[in-house]
Formats: structure tokens, sequence, C-alpha cells
């Protein structure tokens, strides 16, 4: 099932919700409001190490949309 239709059948209600899924599209963790931020930090990066990532702990460059939009 594919991850948008899966969050409209949970009804996500919060303002602010996190939702992480795995490369096979399956919801592994979810913060509803704002906190946590390092236990998402940890969730994502296990995904992207799950999944084949090579840049996990490295830093990275944001892309030129992320500072297109960041300098509006």
């Amino acid at each position: 099932m594919h991850v948008a239709r899966k969050l409209r059948l949970i009804g996500s209600i919060s303002s602010s919700s996190l939702y992480f899924a795995d490369a096979q599209g399956s919801i592994r963790h979810h913060v509803f409001g704002e906190g946590e931020y390092e236990q998402s930090e940890r969730v994502l990066q296990q995904l992207l190490t799950e999944s084949g990532s090579r840049s996990v702990g490295k830093k990275m460059t944001p892309t030129a949309e992320y500072t297109r939009t960041r300098s509006r």
C-alpha cells in the first residue's frame, strides 16, 4: 500500500507530524507534535543505513531547492 494512502487511513490529525517509512513503504516510526528530535534522527539514520546509503554520518549539503526555499 502506498504511504500516502496509509496516512489517509490513519487519519493523522496532529498539525505537526513526522512519519518515517522504510524502502518498502512500511511506516516504521511516527511522531505527533513537536519534540523527539534525537529519536527521529536515530530512526532516520537507521532507515538510511538499511536502504544502503553510504552518506550516513557525513555532512550533507542542502539541495538547490532547499536553499532556494530557505532564502525566501
